[in-house]
């Protein structure tokens, strides 16, 4: 059995307990595991979406004035089938019941008259043997049920079930009964009511670039299992958030996105630590396989340097390979992951690796570094807070009382889409992805582009924010302008391209930290006073062609930049300076009171965009 924890490799036997139903936050399903009604006749309740309910011990007889043997003739066997296609035995008598592995029940005669002993079966003598033995020969098929022996969507193209990390089970199927044969790791906790957890999470995360982005990737997972369906690749991907300590990075990993899924923190939580051995690293691939893996604090990967780049290489591959390692008698299983992880240093100056391996560890593994301000990782103070460490203190607050509620609603509701009508959903997920990879200037590139790869998970936070809104599971009105948001955190953070202007003299123009550049690659436009725009050193933005460009006032030309006309000229004649007749081109690039204002501008070519560049922070108009 792939993971589980309690008895081996394979070998299960779980009891009664684990197999309790219930229903989660305002009306959430998790599919009860019960034994079928040929094995029991305890009565159910049934809801919309939910599969039957099973009776608990306080609607029995009182079990104290029975005997503590169950007759034989109690005894019930069903056959049922795995995900994986194995068959399993449910041996069941009253209210006590197990799963066995097929393969168990025909090796080992022993083993399962103990195993029947747990639920008050004993077959002393020869004709009470036989008289087991040919039930277990002559078991009753329940083809309404299944076996879950991993967790994520169930292994079809459209699934009916989400076998959760906690061995919850999530259905749009209410004759579907879904056995869990997964140990439960931890942290997966359930607690409070969803839209409080989104209130105020959203008032902190609304239009913050690299905290929203983070936000949505975690979320992301609950998606990606559907990208290559809608003709994308749907590769495992690592995004990294660097920065000192007090900087909230383990705050918006471990807490803020941790609390999509269970209870936030890394003590007792959902998030995991970088120390690990090499199995614990394929625990986690199989616990956490369609949930989001958290990895806190890089640095404790390895004391040395040297062997931490090691470890962290080696888990990173591993985990964009999809593809665990085979413990002895299995093979290897497949996995699909989103991963955060938090570090002090770049990953890049962490990883041993070649120039050829850093490359590939590069599509794989996106960091945003700490910018230098006092906002730390937040491009401004939230709105209605005095300072960020206000508003983290609140949302912390809030999330200690109410998470573990967010990706489950969002699989309820992507579950009910699939098996509504799947080609509307993979088309909205498919337009939506378009959507961020245009506007990113990604609409004519070739899929297996660096750039393109990297940009894809970004494309995908994107679109789970569109179909999160499109399905009422958040309220799109509370975070603002998602698409632009994540296109900045993207520009601003996440893009290592580093290509620059020929001209060297404009090089360093770009690269003065004295000049401040507006970034229009989102497609929108600031608000902007005359005055302010004296200040502006240039609008950075794609054309109609999806080509790089920068607009600069003539002012900053003839002054910061101190172009000549006979340099101008010179620029012109080598397509550096995009123009045909007049130098200059009149474009609408700001708005003033809300209107839209035209201004001349000598527009450059670019080639890309420096690292070392100063964005304007002021408020860009729009939702």
């Amino acid at each position: 059995m792939n993971g589980n924890k309690k008895s081996g490799v394979k070998r299960v036997y779980l009891d009664a307990e684990r197999f309790k139903g219930g229903v989660g936050d305002e009306g959430l399903a998790t599919a009860p595991r019960r034994v079928p009604d040929q094995v029991t006749v305890h009565a159910h309740r049934t809801k919309p979406g939910l599969g039957p309910v099973l009776a608990t011990a306080s609607s029995s007889k009182d079990l104290s004035a029975q005997s503590l043997r169950v007759p034989i003739s109690e005894l019930r066997i069903t056959l049922l089938k795995g995900d994986s296609g194995h068959l399993y035995y449910l041996v069941a008598a009253r209210d006590n019941y197990r799963i066995l592995p097929a393969e168990d029940v025909t090796a080992s005669h022993s083993k399962v008259m103990s195993v029947l002993s747990g639920i008050g079966i004993l077959a002393t003598d020869k004709a009470e043997k036989a008289a087991v033995w040919e039930k277990i020969h002559n078991p009753v098929e329940d083809p309404e049920s299944v076996v879950a022996t991993r967790r994520g969507f169930e292994q079809r193209p459209i699934p009916r079930y989400f076998h959760y990390g906690n061995g919850d089970v999530i259905t749009c199927a209410p004759s579907l009964r879904v056995y869990s044969l997964t140990n439960n790791p931890g942290g997966f906790d359930r607690i409070g009511k969803l839209r409080v957890y989104e209130k105020a999470v959203s008032s902190v995360l609304r239009n913050q670039a690299i905290p929203l982005t983070v936000f949505f990737v975690g979320l992301s997972e609950a998606l990606k299992p559907f990208l290559a369906a809608a003709g994308y690749n749907d590769e495992n991907m690592m995004v990294d958030l660097v920065g000192r300590s007090t900087s909230y990075k383990t705050a918006l990993t471990s807490g803020v996105a941790g609390s999509i899924w269970g209870r936030p923190h890394r003590q007792n939580g959902y998030a995991r630590r970088w120390s690990m051995t090499e199995q614990k690293i394929e625990d986690y691939f199989r616990d956490f396989n369609n949930h989001l893996l958290i990895l806190d604090e890089a640095t404790l990967a390895h004391r040395d340097l040297k062997r931490r780049g090691e470890v962290i290489s080696d888990v990173v591959f591993r985990m964009s390979s999809g593809m665990g390692r085979a413990r002895t008698g299995e093979s290897a299983a497949s996995h699909s992951l989103t991963v955060l992880s938090s570090s002090n240093d770049p990953m890049k100056t962490i990883l041993a690796s070649s120039p050829e391996g850093q490359e590939a560890l590069g599509v794989r593994l996106i960091s945003f570094s700490m910018p230098e301000r006092d906002t730390r990782f937040f491009d401004t103070v939230p709105d209605g807070f005095k300072s960020v460490a206000e508003a983290m203190t609140e949302v912390i607050a809030v999330i200690q009382s109410n998470h573990g509620l967010l990706a489950r609603r969002f699989i309820r509701n992507i579950l009910q889409r699939v098996n509504g009508d799947y080609p509307a959903f993979l088309n909205l997920l498919k337009e939506a992805m378009e959507e961020f990879l245009k506007a990113g200037g990604f609409g004519a590139c070739d899929a297996g582009e660096i750039e393109y790869r990297r940009a894809q998970p970004l494309a995908l936070a994107y679109a789970t924010a569109v179909i999160a809104f499109d399905t009422g599971t958040l309220r799109g009105n509370r975070w603002g302008n998602v698409r632009k948001t994540v296109l900045r955190a993207w520009f601003r953070y996440g893009c290592t391209q580093v290509i620059k202007q020929g001209d060297p003299r404009f090089n360093e123009y770009m690269e003065d930290p004295a000049n401040v550049f507006v970034d229009l690659r989102d497609g929108g436009k600031p608000e902007l006073s005359d005055d302010a725009l004296a200040g502006i050193a240039g609008f950075i933005r794609y054309r109609k062609d999806r080509t790089l460009s920068i607009a600069v006032t003539k002012t900053a030309v003839k002054g910061r930049l101190g172009y000549s006309p006979a340099l101008l000229k010179q620029l012109q004649r080598q397509g550096v300076l995009l123009a045909k007749k007049e130098q200059r081109m009149k474009l609408a690039l700001r708005l003033v009171h809300g209107r839209e204002k035209r201004d001349a501008f000598y527009v450059f070519a670019l080639r890309g965009v420096p690292d070392r560049i100063k964005f304007w922070d002021g408020e860009q108009s729009g939702v």
